[in-house]
């Protein structure tokens, strides 16, 4: 009975002290990811920019460039472009390209794939979302 008791406590206490896996934020995690391995040919730059594609607008980084498939999936990484291509064991499919010199760590590839699992949203910087008053604690009005 005692073994059952400690067996019983201690696989309670490794669910209880697991940590929650945060949900993958745009601007925190994928944001940072796209502007150091992907905007030098997939951003705002029209000169450079490669394939027809950004990743920096979220309606093109959505549908997809010359290819016609859809870059990303929302809630699929598997059916999305770009988890295909970053995963690739072809050099002449995977992105980055081995030449840029710039691959993506394998966490970064677990957060891109969690991202677009989790629904692929865009979120605009804080600084470009406008103001909105917030109500006050417990229903006041503050007049």
């Amino acid at each position: 009975m005692m073994r059952f008791f400690l067996l019983t406590f201690a696989l309670v206490s490794v669910c209880v002290v697991q940590p929650q896996a945060k949900a993958a934020d745009y601007q925190r995690d994928i944001q940072p990811i796209f502007a150091e391995h992907c905007a030098e040919c997939h951003g705002v730059d029209e000169k450079s920019r490669a394939a027809e594609f950004r990743l920096d607008v979220d309606e093109i980084a959505l549908k997809g460039g010359e290819s016609g498939k859809p870059a990303i999936v929302p809630g699929k990484p598997d059916e999305s472009e770009l988890m295909r291509r970053i995963v690739s064991q072809d050099a002449e499919v995977l992105m980055p390209p081995p030449e840029h010199k710039k691959p993506l760590s394998a966490k970064q590839i677990e957060t891109l794939r969690d991202w677009i699992t989790e629904g692929a949203k865009f979120e605009k910087h804080w600084s470009f979302v406008s103001p909105q008053k917030a109500g006050l604690p417990g229903g006041a009005t503050g007049n």
